[in-house]
C-alpha cells in the first residue's frame, strides 16, 4: 500500500522494519518485536495503522501470557 512521506513529500511504498521495544502497559514493562514503517528515499519512519494495530496487539499478548489469561 503506497503512502504519502510527510518529510520528503513523496508517494511511497513504505519499508516494513522490526525492532525490540519496550513500553509500559497497564502499569507494567513489556518487551516486545515492534514493527514501524520507514520512508525507502528518505528514511523517516511514521506509523501506518497496520503497524500500530500489530504492536498493540502484540503488547496484548506479552500481557495476556504474562497473567496467563486465554488469549
Amino acid at each position: 500500500k503506497q503512502e504519502l512521506c510527510m518529510t520528503c513529500d513523496k508517494i511511497i511504498t513504505p519499508v516494513i522494519g522490526e525492532r525490540t521495544e519496550t513500553i509500559a502497559f497497564k502499569g507494567e514493562e513489556f518487551t516486545f518485536k515492534a514493527k514501524y514503517a520507514y520512508c525507502p528515499d528518505c528514511g523517516e519512519e511514521f506509523i501506518t495503522q497496520e503497524s500500530q494495530a500489530n504492536n498493540l496487539h502484540a503488547v496484548q499478548d506479552e500481557y495476556r501470557q504474562r497473567h496467563e489469561y486465554l488469549s
